[in-house]
């Protein structure tokens, strides 16, 4: 369409032009005579389409003729009136040119003139109504019929798991303010003699008057599903053309969306149909073999199927599934990649696969589909366990046709055989730790003496996880809890709040890696009482925490310590005291004679607990009275800790 708001005509695509109007104009000659010119149309046209607009010149004699001009409202169209009309000759008087248009609503104007030699001018006039065409109504009426074809399967279950379109790209498309929908079964048949149902124009060339438009053959309200699967005008005709303008669209926008052919240098249209003729041979026989599928099998209901039942579900299931990888497409059916992009362009989605799960989600057997078929009983996909091993268990479902001879299951890669029993078979599966992946399968005995078939179920994954902390990871740690150790007279609490990774060394090498990955949360306690003596040992007591995240971890830190301590020459280390699998109690004088006793205790699996005592008397004496009063204020901090292990 030009800034003046008309098109030129369609049917100059299907014609065989002569030459131009003026050189056949110009060139008659001959003696003078009266002259005639006449346009049309005029008056009131009965609907919005192409317009033939004709221009008729008459006269006698051969006079030569001087020019020709026509205006469209007042403009000059002369040039590409004359280069683009089909001219004829009725008879040796007349010489008629058509041109085909395409006029908005509203009314039209177009003026011409004529000069022979030797006569006056002759001069022409006509004025045409277009009615206004409701473009709303015509699109909604288009997009219903689509959306009435998306959801004509609703009633069966398998709609839950299949999409034939998104109404919503649909609709975006008609959207597009260039899209336009007429009627027009006069243009359709330049194409096609018969009469073409719907099509949609692409592309554009001076000389056409459609362009990204939906060309109807009837008013869309006719495309009704009472008249399918026989009738010329069905919604799924409508479906097919807008999914050219979506895919127009796509190609002219570079949009990732863009079909691609199977193979190079195919036309847009050619790459259209190579999808449209898969989607509808599978929406189509497809479709309607899985009706009978799914009536069969739900008339049957969900326990197992008999062999004859199951046998006779399972040949057209297979109809249903060859259908959908099949087309009428001679070029062959689309890839996994270029179905994704026909899905992410219209929406359309009907995997075999996808359908198959839906129904067995729903109870049915899956005798309905295979003739054998394994099921994983335990553990659940995605279980979680703290042991090194585990026991799966499976199910087996086969006919007499299938018998089978081995089971097993795959344990990240490794075949582990199981134990047959009946239908189930179980096995005790090697874990290593963190994810797994695990697979049941069996070994059908092949026919006529040809080898086995391996028939495996779906993979699950099973992670092992460390065994949970006894005590869970301690994260608070208040001032309050000073009050748990006596003297109360504290004048001094250091502790820090924060669990997270924190690096910390017990008589380990400090470039030891190992720790360092290690989580954990470090509280210390450094209490001093007054100068005032209370006890033996009392004038300073040190608490520190180590909580980790789970046993595995403090076990580890904890046998390095004691290998550290095992590889200290006795000469170079404190003096034993008292030592067994979670305690460690050792003592030491300071140079000033002070006494020192201090002990390291695994409790709970995933704390460790240091006590220090330190007297400043040199008279102190470590011996039963230090012992004893390190293992009270030892039971006074477990005791704490048991608080806080339960969620204090």
């Amino acid at each position: 369409m030009d800034k003046n708001g008309w098109r030129w005509g369609g049917a100059l695509q299907a014609r065989r032009w002569w030459a131009g109007l003026a050189m056949a104009l110009l060139g008659a000659t001959g003696a003078q005579a009266a002259v005639s010119l006449s346009l049309s149309p005029s008056g009131y046209l009965p609907d919005n389409r192409n317009t033939q607009v004709v221009v008729t010149a008459r006269w006698s004699g051969g006079a030569a003729v001087e020019s020709f001009a026509i205006w469209y409202n007042g403009r000059l169209i002369t040039t590409e009136f004359t280069s683009y009309a089909t001219v004829t000759r009725p008879d040796n008087q007349t010489i008629v040119a058509t041109v085909d248009l395409l006029f908005p609503a509203g009314s039209h104007t177009l003026t011409a003139s004529l000069k022979v030699a030797g006569e006056a001018q002759a001069n022409a006039g006509t004025t045409f109504h277009v009615p206004d065409l409701d473009q709303t109504r015509l699109r909604s009426t288009v997009l219903a019929r689509v959306n009435e074809m998306l959801h004509r399967h609703d009633a069966f279950r398998f709609s839950r798991a299949i999409s034939l379109g998104d109404p919503a790209l649909f609709a975006a498309r008609a959207s597009d303010p260039s899209f336009q929908v007429y009627v027009d079964p006069v243009y359709l048949k330049y194409d096609d003699p018969q009469g073409t149902t719907a099509q949609y124009v692409e592309k554009y060339y001076f000389g056409l008057s459609y362009y990204r438009d939906l060309v109807l053959g009837v008013d869309p309200e006719l495309f009704g599903l009472n008249r399918e699967p026989q009738a010329r005008f069905g919604p799924v005709i409508l479906w097919h053309e807008m999914v050219h303008a979506m895919s127009h669209l796509a190609e002219e926008s570079g949009s990732p969306n863009r079909l691609q052919g199977p193979i190079p240098f195919m036309s847009d249209e050619a790459i259209d149909h190579f999808h449209l003729y898969w989607a509808e041979h599978c929406m189509g026989l497809g479709l309607e073999r899985l009706k009978v599928f799914e009536q069969f099998i739900v008339q049957r209901g969900t326990g197992t199927p008999s062999a004859t039942d199951a046998a006779t579900a399972r040949n057209t299931w297979r109809q249903f599934v060859s259908t959908c990888n099949a087309s009428s497409d001679p070029m062959g059916v689309p890839t996994p990649e270029q179905r994704a992009t026909f899905k992410r362009l219209t929406g359309f989605h009907i995997d075999p696969a996808a359908v198959k799960a839906m129904y067995r989600e729903q109870g049915f057997s899956g005798l309905y589909f295979d003739a054998t078929v394994v099921t994983q009983l335990s553990p659940a996909d995605g279980a979680s366990v703290t042991t090194e091993q585990v026991t799966a268990t499976a199910r087996v479902s086969t006919d007499a046709s299938a018998p089978v001879d081995q089971a097993g299951f795959l344990i990240n890669g490794a075949v582990q055989m199981g134990t047959l029993a009946g239908d189930t078979f179980s096995a005790t599966l090697p874990l290593r730790m963190g994810s797994n992946t695990l697979q049941p399968g069996v070994i059908v005995r092949g026919a006529d003496g040809l080898p086995g078939q391996a028939v495996l179920g779906s993979a699950i994954t099973v992670t092992r996880k460390a065994p949970p902390a006894v005590c869970p990871q301690i994260t608070t740690w208040s001032n309050a809890d000073q009050s748990l150790y006596a003297p109360l007279r504290i004048t001094r609490v250091d502790h820090e709040n924060t669990p997270g990774y924190f690096y910390f060394y017990l008589f380990a090498n400090p470039n030891n890696p190992q720790e360092k990955v290690i989580r954990n949360t470090y509280f210390s306690l450094r209490a001093s009482p007054s100068l005032t003596r209370d006890m033996t040992f009392a004038n300073n007591v040190g608490v520190s925490l180590i909580s980790f995240a789970s046993a595995a971890d403090a076990s580890l830190v904890w046998s390095r310590e004691m290998a550290t301590w095992d590889a200290t020459p006795p000469g170079n280390r404190p003096d034993l005291v008292q030592r067994d699998a979670t305690m460690l109690l050792w003592s030491w004088t300071a140079i000033d004679g002070a006494k020192n006793i201090e002990g390291l205790y695994l409790h709970q699996g995933s704390v460790i607990v240091y006590v220090g005592l330190k007297s400043l008397l040199a008279s102190d004496v470590i011996g039963q009275q230090g012992v004893a009063t390190l293992l009270q204020r030892a039971s006074t901090t477990l005791g704490l800790v048991d608080v806080k292990c339960g969620g204090r």
